[in-house]
């Protein structure tokens, strides 16, 4: 199964079988939607949202939305964590969300104070993450890794990745503790093991 969208706002559901593509959609969006992360633990569970802070939680399976909310300025990420429990969302304004969509409840925001432009991050397991981001300071860029459960005004680690102003994208495999970063520019891909 996998999940796509494309300008007319609908989220197409697309099943593989015997070599034929069977395809369903949700429609219940009012803008484009840029992000669709479906349940680690429940894969009928779909997180969906457009740039705009309108995000949906709904069932893949009875095209239902379960939840729906709106974040208070442009989402640039959001991400189930590993466990399926909570749902992460940063938005341009460098607010990181944490929700608990079972019981519908924020359970924790905070600014990541130390960085200078948007901020995109990645779970590293159920309570920690992982974002990159730049300070106008020192122009350079940073890996910063934070714990929820304490503070995102300071990274618990931080590492210097790089100094060119370029666009960069993070992977992260959690079996390994790894966490691949590409940069638009660089013909290489960096690796962190954050074990």
């Amino acid at each position: 199964i996998f999940y796509f969208s494309n300008e007319n706002r609908k989220i197409y559901i697309a099943k593989i079988k015997q070599n034929k593509i069977q395809s369903d959609f949700y429609n219940c969006h009012t803008n484009k939607v840029y992000f669709i992360d479906s349940n680690p633990v429940a894969s009928d569970v779909i997180c969906s949202s457009t740039s705009f802070g309108e995000i949906h939680i709904w069932d893949s399976v009875k095209f239902q939305t379960q939840y729906n909310f709106k974040a208070s300025n442009n989402i640039n990420t959001i991400h189930w964590n590993p466990k399926g429990s909570l749902i992460g969302y940063s938005t341009t304004n460098r607010l990181l969300t944490i929700i608990d969509p079972r019981s519908s409840t924020e359970i924790f925001q905070e600014q990541i104070t130390d960085m200078n432009v948007k901020t995109r991050f990645v779970w590293l397991n159920d309570y920690s993450l992982a974002n990159i981001g730049y300070q106008k300071k020192d122009k350079q860029f940073y890996l910063n890794l934070y714990d929820i459960r304490h503070s995102v005004k300071n990274p618990f680690n931080s590492k210097k990745i790089c100094s060119n102003d370029s666009s960069l994208t993070s992977f992260v495999n959690q079996e390994l503790n790894l966490i691949y970063i590409a940069a638009k520019d660089e013909s290489y891909i960096r690796l962190y093991d954050y074990s």
